[in-house]
């Protein structure tokens, strides 16, 4: 795992030291080693730092040459296939190191044809001595970021946005991504929080030509693994592909000349990964939870249960509300743009805790969206039965007779309410999943930002993929595993992880157990209220069934109950009104009014609350709008 950048030179004049500095702003992804490489006669420049996992000698530093010296490359992730791709195309080693058989590969079929060999997580840019061109790739899930700035004939790209911002570009908030932001609680790709600055698509290849102009496709989507199998399997036969589908993987990635580890949390998806990584591990497993004061965020004893049972060498870290305070204030310096998952606070925390033990882990990732494990597929059902029989007017009804039955400040019939309200029912999906995540309506924005945003972006995608006639879940599943999983849930992971100097893998995501998954029938992934069906039954071989079958508790932090206690010093700094109008992005009297309403025991609106917290942090941090005076 490591840290990558570079840029051709355009108006600006960029040259060495400007690369200097893009790397240095990304030494927290590899400490281990710094390398540059300079085409100063067509301006092209590749910076590299390394985080050391396979072959830790110095022959296998970036930037690489290719064999033939007519490829260059930097490269961030892990290509766990390296040795079955060395030897279908006959390449002889030099090192030990998976860089150098992906740049052979590229050398010996073209950047996008090579790549759609690779079994991983890659973030990489490959540069082309013989044509000029640079080629920039990313893995098909989405694993790794990588990030580019592209504004007349300046070019340039990083792993994290902060390397793109210590260039000398205007940095323009882009108004549409803040909305989406408050919709999502993520700012979703290709855009950025800034404009000209993008985020490379999974699975996209960015072409630059010697002239300076781009070209981007997709070498290969995930959509290219769904497909319906021919002939009938028993599902006895399906739950020995998808074990012998997720041994191989645990196989693969166990592989490092490091110390590994896993994270367990005690839910299906992190117990399953440790049960098989016990299964081909020469020794006991080391592994890692989290555990919170508050009984209902606390999945530590479920942890600490399954590891007692599958013999792991187990470590709890009780987070403390005191604990979660550094690292919730220094949010904007982790991640370069507005990002409101509660679970940041505790990823960054595990991961912290796990990086001085081992230099890998494992993590759980991916089973939520390949086995619909999210309480939003109830929703749809429900959704689809009240709009069958009595669309928009038979929600609204359902909304104002759960509002009488309980008061408004009872969190779970509030979050029901917002739900049934969402504008356009399960027709709308990417609105009803902002209102199933409690974040803001798209017609609060309205009232919200000083701004009026365009509407919400990840309609189109919703569109193309109900127009493959899927399943309803299905449909939903691809949904969560193209637009969520990446740009939100390994976004996170893979910021807290690299941040520390950690580099985490996820087997569930492996494209071999992806395609077993997206291939089963709907009933080993999800049947009624009963979610991740054939998972279940694999881990039922390691622990008890009532380790296996208990409700799904997800990885949040009790985000709400400490800005009510410890964190509430947030609100009064960030969302005063002065500091708010001075940002000027959000309508104060509007941000003052949720406040008051959550202070006054409506505990629901904690989610949104936190969203606008870490918007005005981030706009602090990254804009210096505001005096220090108004924050004391």
């Amino acid at each position: 795992m490591c840290g990558i950048a570079g840029f051709r030179r355009g108006a600006r004049g960029w040259s060495a030291p400007e690369l200097q500095r893009l790397t240095d702003a990304l030494a927290h992804r590899g400490p281990d080693a710094e390398g540059h490489y300079h085409d100063a006669d067509r301006g092209v420049y590749l910076g590299h730092r390394r985080l050391s996992i396979l072959d830790l000698t110095d022959a296998a530093n970036q930037p690489m040459f290719s064999h033939d010296r007519r490829w260059v490359m930097v490269y961030n992730g892990e290509v766990y296939n390296y040795l079955d791709i060395a030897r279908q195309l006959n390449i002889s080693p030099r090192t030990r190191s998976d860089s150098e058989i992906l740049l052979e590969a590229i050398a010996l079929e073209g950047p996008a044809a090579a790549a759609r060999r690779f079994n991983g997580m890659f973030a990489l840019a490959v540069y082309d001595t013989q044509r000029g061109e640079l080629h920039l790739l990313r893995d098909p899930v989405g694993i790794k970021p990588l990030v580019y700035y592209h504004q007349g004939g300046d070019f340039a790209f990083a792993s994290e946005l902060k390397a793109l911002l210590t260039l000398d570009v205007p940095r323009v908030v882009n108004p549409q991504a803040v909305a989406d932001y408050l919709h999502y609680e993520y700012v979703p790709g290709p855009q950025t929080i800034y404009k000209h600055h993008y985020k490379l698509p999974p699975g996209g290849h960015l072409t630059v030509t010697r002239d300076g102009s781009l070209s981007l496709s997709t070498y290969r989507a995930l959509t290219e693994l769904l497909h319906r199998p021919t002939g009938a399997k028993s599902d006895a036969e399906h739950q020995e592909a998808f074990e012998a589908a997720l041994v191989a993987s645990l196989r693969r990635q166990q592989v490092a000349d490091v110390p590994v580890g896993a994270f367990l949390s005690g839910g299906t998806d992190s117990s399953l990964v440790v049960a098989a990584y016990q299964q081909v591990s020469p020794e006991p497993v080391r592994t890692f939870t989290i555990g919170f004061e508050e009984a209902s965020h606390n999945e530590a004893p479920y942890a600490e249960a399954v590891a007692k049972i599958l013999g792991t060498r187990h470590l709890t870290l009780p987070l403390r509300a005191q604990l979660a305070m550094e690292p919730a204030h220094h949010l904007a310096e982790h991640y370069d743009e507005p990002f409101a998952a509660p679970s940041t606070l505790p990823s960054l925390a595990v991961c912290r805790m796990a990086r001085e033990h081992v230099r890998v882990a494992l993590a759980g990732d991916g089973g939520d969206e390949l086995f619909m494990g999210y309480g939003s597929y109830a929703w749809q059902q429900r959704l689809s039965r009240l709009d069958a029989f009595g669309g928009g007017l038979l929600r609204s009804g359902a909304a104002a007779a759960l509002q009488l039955a309980k008061p408004f400040t009872n969190g779970t019939y509030a979050h029901a309410v917002r739900v049934l309200q969402a504008d356009g029912g399960a027709a709308n999906w990417p609105e009803v999943w902002s209102q199933e995540q409690d974040m803001f309506a798209d017609a609060e924005l309205r009232g919200l930002l000083r701004e009026a945003p365009n509407g919400a972006t990840l309609g189109p995608i919703w569109n193309e993929i109900q127009a493959r006639g899927l399943h309803p879940w299905e449909a939903l599943a691809l949904f969560d595993l193209t637009t969520y999983l990446p740009h939100d849930l390994l976004y996170k992971m893979d910021i807290a992880s690299m941040a520390v100097g950690l580099e985490v893998r996820v087997p569930l995501l492996d494209l071999e157990v992806i395609e077993v998954a997206l291939n089963l029938p709907l009933h080993l992934r999800r049947e009624g209220s009963h979610a991740k069906v054939l998972m279940k039954r694999v881990l039922e071989r390691h622990l008890p069934r009532d380790l296996v079958h208990r409700p799904k508790w997800g990885f949040p932090a009790p985000v709400g109950t400490w800005l009510q206690g410890p964190l509430s010093g947030m609100i009064d700094s960030l969302l005063n009104k002065e500091a708010v109008e001075l940002c000027g992005v959000l309508d104060a009297d509007v941000v003052q009014r949720l406040v008051r309403d959550f202070r006054g025991g409506a505990q629901h609106h904690y989610k949104r609350v936190w969203a606008l917290v870490v918007l005005q942090q981030w706009l602090i941090h990254e804009q210096s709008l505001i005096p220090s005076s108004v924050l004391a």
